[in-house]
């Protein structure tokens, strides 16, 4: 892979709807108690046996309801697993939606290839930098202007368990940003999403994050496609 592309950070409106994104494992859950408190609802995504929990956010988090989804943790939004396809959907299915992706600050490569993917999806996002405090205890310190700089997005640093960073997170809400492009794939398959991304009409995702998830042979895209159409 070669350098990514520098384009112009995108605003967003304030979004109506927030989908919490992340792998397994990173606090997102823990977050998504902290920001919506008892009331929630937890219903079986439709066609399959993955738990979908919805809430909305509680007071301090800006004019009006918001509505809030916990999304099943994922790796990739190139779906091989059912867990990461039925967030890939909900992501597909929530036109105008704002995104708060969840890292683990020890494990931050990981997180970047969804982040990657999320810029590639065209979806405005902050980045939520969580467990600050396991890995300052071994040694790794992330800068967060810099890597806010190159993503073109807030870092907002976090301790879900000790409630760390949750004004931070409240306030992002309202100055989401589509990140920059981190990826750019060697030429040949670049021109085959260009040649793909001209056939597609217009969808909730990004056209070119459609094309590489047809181009990486996603059998279930199809579908959700036509339901789309």
């Amino acid at each position: 892979m070669t350098a990514a592309r520098e384009e112009t950070v995108t605003q967003t409106a304030r979004p109506d709807k927030v989908i919490l994104v992340g792998s397994p494992n990173v606090g997102k859950s823990v977050l998504f108690g902290l920001l919506t408190g008892r009331y929630v609802t937890v219903s079986n995504y439709p066609g399959t046996s993955v738990e979908i929990v919805e809430g909305i956010l509680q007071a301090g988090g800006g004019r009006g309801n918001r509505k809030v989804v916990d999304s099943p943790g994922v790796h990739s939004l190139i779906p091989r697993s059912e867990d990461e396809e039925v967030t890939r959907n909900i992501l597909l299915r929530s036109p105008g939606a704002g995104v708060l992706q969840v890292v683990d600050a020890k494990n931050l490569r990981r997180g970047l290839l969804v982040t990657s993917q999320l810029a590639d999806a065209g979806l405005p996002m902050a980045l939520v930098l969580n467990m600050v405090d396991e890995a300052e205890e071994r040694g790794i310190r992330v800068d967060r202007e810099a890597l806010a700089a190159r993503l073109g997005v807030e870092v907002i640093p976090t301790v879900a368990t000790q409630r760390r960073g949750l004004r931070g997170i409240r306030r992002s809400l309202d100055r989401l940003s589509v990140p920059r492009p981190l990826v750019r794939f060697p030429d040949p398959v670049e021109e085959a999403v260009q040649r793909l991304e001209a056939m597609l009409p217009e969808m909730p995702l990004a056209r070119r994050f459609v094309a590489l998830n047809l181009l990486a042979g996603d059998p279930s895209l199809g579908r959700v496609l036509r339901e789309l159409d």
